[in-house]
């Protein structure tokens, strides 16, 4: 009976591992929020330009995707992913050449990307710089929001098109200038200038002040951490359904391994090891040994005698 249930269990467990869902390509892919923040002159002399990605809650992952940077930038700078634990990762991706564009095609298993690349400052004279940011969804994206940072030491900056008055951030000291462009489509292409004056090339980031990883008003209990780690599981279906189809199999696997030990190991019949197996010590009969008379003058003897003591003749034992 095992040996005939035993291909059936093995061809379900694999059948639901194999089930797990893998990388994929959605064509309906949706970004939820992105915002693209844009720093000349930051901490190298160009401009830093970082995606922050967060795709719709109802996509299923682990999803390729792919997005498209200047080609003018190279390569990206830095490809992560925020896990669970709130942290990023990097990941590993390709670059494919397209036209003016060079397409980065990576695998994510979460929904929060952040993308990173160097773009060149044009430099029109000794103290005028610029800088031209050109970017086309390719995904529709929700709800976009375009963040410029005013250099350190620029006297000034010209957004096209405008992005109103700048706010001047209390932890960094510089002044960002922030646009919602709110829903945008498919294939849609934004275009910002900008220019500003500033002598010398002293970045931004060498005069910020150095702060706490980790500040201590910051910490969090244990049980707090427990269900910050456990919430984005919950909110994703895709991997409660991945892991239940994983234990699924793991208990198949373990019936399998069972049944096919309980032949190895026959159950001992303890009936068969009672008294009755074993021979019995044969009991001595004290009354053939008691009965014993002289044949000579007719004396009882007493157990174990061999003569008798009223006349000294030797018994006769029967």
């Amino acid at each position: 009976m095992i040996k005939k249930i035993l291909p059936f269990l093995l061809f379900a467990s694999i059948f639901l591992t194999a089930a797990v869902p893998a990388q994929t390509i959605d064509p309906g892919l949706q970004v939820n929020q992105m915002e693209i923040d844009i720093w000349p002159e930051y901490d190298q002399p160009a401009t830093l330009v970082i995606y922050h990605i967060s795709f719709s809650s109802l996509t299923s992952f682990p999803s390729k995707v792919s997005f498209k940077i200047p080609a003018s930038a190279g390569g990206p700078y830095s490809v992560a992913m925020k896990d669970l634990d709130g942290l990023l990762y990097d990941l590993e991706y390709s670059v494919t050449p397209d036209g003016s564009w060079n397409r980065i095609e990576f695998i994510t298993s979460t929904p929060d990307i952040q993308l990173e690349f160097y773009d060149p400052v044009t430099l029109e004279s000794s103290n005028k710089h610029a800088y031209s940011f050109r970017w086309i969804s390719d995904y529709p994206v929700n709800d976009l929001k375009l963040v410029v940072q005013k250099p350190k030491y620029a006297t000034g900056m010209t957004i096209q098109p405008d992005f109103g008055s700048g706010v001047v951030n209390s932890d960094d000291g510089l002044t960002y200038y922030t646009a919602d462009a709110g829903n945008i489509k498919l294939g849609e292409i934004v275009n910002i200038s900008l220019t500003y004056p500033k002598n010398g090339y002293e970045l931004s980031a060498s005069i910020l002040p150095v702060r706490a990883v980790n500040p201590l008003s910051q910490k969090t209990s244990i049980w707090e951490t427990i269900l910050g780690l456990f919430k984005p599981i919950w909110d994703n279906s895709s991997l409660l359904i991945a892991g239940g189809l994983l234990f699924a199999g793991i208990l198949l696997l373990l019936l399998v391994f069972l049944l096919s030990t309980q032949k190895k190991f026959p159950r001992i019949n303890t009936s068969e090891n009672s008294e009755s197996n074993f021979p019995k010590k044969r009991s001595i009969n004290t009354s053939e040994t008691l009965n014993v008379y002289c044949h000579i003058c007719g004396k009882r003897a007493h157990p174990g005698d061999l003569y008798c003591r009223s006349c000294g003749s030797k018994l006769i034992l029967r």
